[in-house]
């Protein structure tokens, strides 16, 4: 009769460093500047021990994702395509200007 919620994963600070593939004095300086993935505090405003939801950080990640890439047919990426575009014609233009 009762359905049961998945519990969501709580990770420590340590674990959650470790997905981020950051350091422990990174998401204590994110947290105190109010920029990094949200967290709980659990057991009390001061002391309180710090956990992060894995579906938090995925969030977060997901949300500052910067030039998102979309993989084309020949396995390249758009912005990879583009760079490469970018830098034939600017050899072009240096070697056809000098």
């Amino acid at each position: 009769m009762f359905q049961t919620r998945p519990k969501p994963q709580l990770l420590s600070e340590k674990e959650a460093a470790a997905l981020l593939r950051v350091s422990g004095s990174t998401l204590r300086r994110w947290r105190s500047q109010g920029i990094g993935p949200a967290y709980i505090r659990v057991g009390g405003k001061l002391g309180g021990a710090i956990r992060y939801r894995e579906s938090d950080l995925l969030s977060w990640l997901s949300s500052n994702t910067v030039g998102a890439s979309t993989i084309c047919e020949d396995g390249f990426s758009r912005e990879s395509a583009f760079a490469s575009q970018s830098r034939s014609a600017s050899f072009v233009t240096r070697k056809s200007g000098g």
